[in-house]
């Protein structure tokens, strides 16, 4: 849209180009170049609004818009975008936007976007969002979200929301969500941590964690929710795992199986520890009572009903605890 056609039709029939010591534009039609900026690497460059070449090596500054055919090796600073159309090889920092086209070695900083459509080996930083289609080697901080397609390799940091559609291999942090295929760090979310597979180090959050297998634990001030199998240990409101090996602290934990101890107001495991009770006391002619959750620890059910007239009636609530006393 900003590149004459002309511009781009010289460069295509020229095809390797030139390099020359610098360069200066007012509009890409307007530059010191001509018709043949498009085939031109530069060592220095200035664009006064806009300047269009095929490549650079060195620096570039522009007012509004740095955009290069090709490669870019060195630094890029512009008040609106830098558009690369190959591979990166240093530094971008924009007021807007920061797209490269295939490949990003090096640091991307905006104001509101970095793009890279195929790998990220540095750091994005942008006050929207960070994007990467490929996989990512380093770091993404952003004020709203980071996403990668591929898998990350490093860290993701985010207001809102940090995306990898697959791994994640060092951390992610952010305000709202934190998604993955399998992390092997950690996740902490004021919102909700979700996983479809392992979490190798752990997952905090505000109100939700979800994955199949954890390794290190869940911590939420709402829901733990495990398919598979947590080893550390839960703690929030709702904890519910297939098999817990370590604990669970909770208002109400829910498993099928649980190696350790259950710390609750009700604590239910399938395979755990379940007993019914019946009572005959002079006050209340049958009370029953039903025990769940562990044998070191379990909470206590208990019912007396009104078996006549002159009866009372009444529900009771308690905790317990049955240690073995012989082998």
């Amino acid at each position: 849209l900003l590149v004459p056609t002309s511009q781009m039709d010289q460069a295509a029939n020229l095809g390797t180009g030139e390099t020359r010591d610098w360069q200066i534009s007012l509009i890409p039609s307007i530059s010191s170049n001509g018709d043949i900026a498009g085939a031109v690497v530069n060592h220095w460059s200035l664009n006064v609004f806009a300047g269009y070449a095929r490549g650079l090596d060195g620096f570039e500054l522009g007012l509004l818009a740095n955009m290069e055919r090709r490669d870019v090796k060195g630094a890029q600073i512009a008040g609106l975008a830098n558009l690369v159309g190959r591979d990166t090889r240093g530094v971008q920092i924009a007021g807007v936007v920061n797209h490269t086209l295939h490949e990003m070695k090096g640091v991307q900083i905006a104001g509101i976007a970095n793009t890279v459509w195929d790998t990220l080996t540095g750091v994005q930083i942008a006050g929207g969002v960070n994007v990467v289609k490929g996989g990512m080697l380093g770091t993404q901080l952003s004020g709203v979200g980071n996403l990668t397609t591929q898998s990350c390799d490093g860290a993701q940091v985010a207001g809102a929301f940090n995306v990898a559609v697959k791994d994640v291999r060092k951390t992610q942090v952010a305000g709202v969500l934190n998604y993955g295929s399998n992390v092997t760090g950690a996740q902490v979310a004021a919102g909700l941590n979700v996983v479809l597979g392992e979490v190798g180090g752990g997952q905090v959050a505000g109100a939700l964690n979800i994955a199949r297998q954890v390794t290190g634990g869940q911590v939420a001030m709402g829901v733990n929710f495990a398919l598979d199998t947590v080893r550390g240990g839960q703690l929030a409101v709702l904890n519910m795992a297939r098999v817990v090996e370590g604990g669970q602290v909770g208002i109400v934990n829910i498993s099928d199986t649980i190696i350790g101890q259950s710390f609750g107001i009700f604590s239910f495991a399938r395979r755990g520890y379940h007993r019914l009770d019946a009572e005959y006391t002079d006050v209340m002619p049958l009370t029953l009572s039903f025990r769940t959750g562990t044998r070191g620890f379990h909470n206590i059910l208990s019912w007396s009903p009104q078996l006549t007239p002159d009866d009372g009636w009444a529900f009771g609530y308690g905790f317990g605890s049955e240690p073995k006393l012989s082998k």
